[in-house]
């Protein structure tokens, strides 16, 4: 393809400024740089297989815009005929390495600066096979191109090569990040979403959006902030299916509207230490297929008090939830298996009715706290604590369980199949089709502060030491605060083991084997078993929570090498420490 890069002066009127106008085809490796602000891109922009476009820091891309205030003017982003449209983007066939920093950001914005204009998008093409990047760059007004009227390409999209976003702000924008295609890799880390311009031709906004069939041989998107947007219909990361990829979403805010949608995958999906802040619908949508696995581990999850919607919503796969809090929405789990562990609900529900239940606290619900089904596997040692009712339907077998201070067992006092209680603190008569099947208590528990969430029991509790069958080892090794689960040779009733030494603590700092700089959210797995897992926070840290044995650590972060350190000893109430080194394979 021959050469077709403008470069032009012109006054632009009224603010007086220099531009350089630039479109067609860069055919060889340019640098823009901001002495020559602003670029103004009159015509689509096309970086060329083996050509690479830097863009240093501060420099400001203005894109031809178009105006969209009705319906009819869509077609001003489809292309015709001819192969372009009236708004404009670049098409990257080579790479686009965009590397701003936090004092002089990249711009890319529209040429007109009036309400409901916006411009193209940014595609990373099949073409490439190479790593693009953005650091610090503000993405202000894309919308979207599309090449067929079906298929579109929104904000920063890509389909092949490798992807890194991090530290940049997309605003006012329909989709900010497209994923379409296989990717070698993509990191989306520490970016900010939001929206302060609304336009209500266009008002299904999905921040990111990766399309069905897209596969990257590791994906993290991780610390990022979704900020509240007015629209109903606001969806902060939308996965279609997936192919066997793995995938993490760590140390993400989510804010108001914006939610979480997930859909097939063969690899684990890892869903860790996000924030869902003041959502007015449901938060998590997990439709999957029975052979998918995603764990759901340490999140915060709220509902606005004047809008109601659940938690998680999870059907046909296996779910892992552990270790969340709840605040005015629950787990709700008809056709998943998995376990459903050490969890805080608070005004709601667990419904799961062909998963393990145990070392959860429901409380304050103003309806039922549990629903669970005849096949429910396990529900041993939850609290059910001041709900309106216990249960809306119940399992064949409750065990080692408080429940107390509900109006009923369930609404109507209706039971069509016998259930078994065996070991609980109960305040409700046990007749008819509930079965006693001895050592209940009709006591009060004896909690420290149930009324301020402290549901651990007082050295005088009735619950200690009075639980069931500590000998038939289905029970798991930890309490909810990942004490010892059994102590003097008995299990206790509840949540929480009184007394019980700690397990073993290993912890440490992932590090960069160049330079010794920590490495953030690294993945890191016990004896590379996908389900005991933890990431490194932000500063390279991690901790894990193990009984007494030897293990091996295995560690995995997108753009490093994997790496192992095996034979770690670690021991009942000590701390070991080990720190992990990981090789970089990338220097942008």
């Amino acid at each position: 393809m021959s050469k077709w890069l403008f470069f032009w002066i012109i006054i632009l009127i009224p603010a007086l400024s220099w531009a350089i106008e630039v479109g067609g085809h860069i055919t060889e490796d340019t640098v823009w740089s901001p002495e020559n602000n602003p670029y103004h891109v009159v015509e689509d922009l096309y970086v060329d297989e083996g050509v690479t476009l830097r863009i240093e820091p501060g420099t400001i891309v203005e894109m031809k815009s178009a105006e969209l205030l009705y319906p009819t003017q869509i077609g001003s982003w489809y292309w015709d005929n001819s192969g372009t449209a009236r708004a404009k983007m670049i098409w990257v066939d080579g790479r686009i390495l965009a590397e701003g920093t936090e004092q002089d950001s990249i711009v890319f914005t529209r040429d007109v600066n009036r309400q409901f204009y916006r411009w193209g998008c940014i595609f990373v093409s099949e073409n490439s096979e190479e790593l693009s990047v953005f650091k610090h760059c503000k993405v202000l007004f894309p919308l979207f191109i599309s090449p067929t009227g079906f298929e579109s390409y929104d904000g920063i999209s890509a389909a092949s090569g490798s992807l890194m976003i991090e530290n940049c702000l997309f605003q006012n924008v329909q989709t900010a990040i497209d994923i379409h295609g296989s990717l070698d890799n993509c990191l989306i880390k520490g970016n900010t979403f939001q929206i302060t311009e609304r336009n209500d031709i266009r008002d299904y906004i999905s921040y990111i959006y990766f399309n069905n069939g897209f596969n990257s041989d590791l994906t993290y998107i991780v610390g990022n902030t979704f900020e509240r947007t007015d629209s109903s219909s606001a969806v902060g990361i939308s996965i279609g299916s997936l192919g066997s990829k793995p995938i993490a979403l760590v140390d993400n805010r989510f804010q108001g509207q914006v939610t979480l949608r997930l859909q097939g995958s063969d690899e684990p999906t890892y869903i860790y230490n996000n924030q869902f802040l003041d959502a007015r619908h449901s938060i998590m949508f997990i439709s999957r297929f029975e052979a998918d696995t995603i764990y759901i581990h340490q999140n915060h999850l709220e509902i606005d008090p004047d809008f109601y919607g659940y938690g998680i919503e999870a059907d046909f796969s296996y779910v892992d939830i552990a270790d969340n809090d709840f605040y005015r929405c629950g787990i709700d789990m008809y056709a998943s298996s998995g376990n459903v562990y050490n969890n805080y609900v608070y005004d709601d529900v667990i419904r799961s009715w062909t998963s393990s239940v145990y070392n959860n606290i429901v409380c304050y619900s103003s309806y039922y706290g549990y629903s669970m089904r005849l096949e429910t596997p396990m529900f041993s040692n939850n609290i059910s604590y001041f709900n309106r009712f216990v249960f809306s339907s119940l399992p064949s077998t409750v065990k080692n369980c408080i429940l107390i201070g509900s109006e009923s067992v369930n609404e109507f006092n209706n039971f069509y199949n016998t259930h078994r209680f065996q070991n609980c603190v109960i305040d409700f008569a046990l007749q008819d089709s509930l079965i006693d099947g001895g050592g209940n208590i009709w006591e009060d528990p004896l909690f420290v502060d149930a009324e301020n969430g402290d549901f651990h029991l007082l050295p005088n509790s009735p619950a200690i030491d009075a639980g069931f069958d500590t000998t038939a080892g289905y029970y798991p090794f930890f309490d909810m605060d990942y004490h010892e689960r059994i102590f003097n040779d008995i299990i206790d009733i509840g949540v929480f083991e009184y007394g019980a030494p700690s397990l073993g603590t290993l912890r440490g700092y992932t590090l960069t084997t160049q330079n010794g700089e920590p490495v953030d959210y690294v993945l890191l797995k016990i004896n590379n078993q996908d389900g005991w897992f933890e990431f490194s926070d932000s500063s390279g840290y991690y901790e894990f929570k193990l009984p007494t044995g030897t293990y091996d650590l295995h560690a995995e972060r997108v753009f490093y090498d994997n790496a192992v350190t095996s034979g770690i000893e670690v021991e009942a109430g000590q701390i070991t420490e080990v720190d992990i080194d990981l090789f970089s394979l990338v220097n942008v």
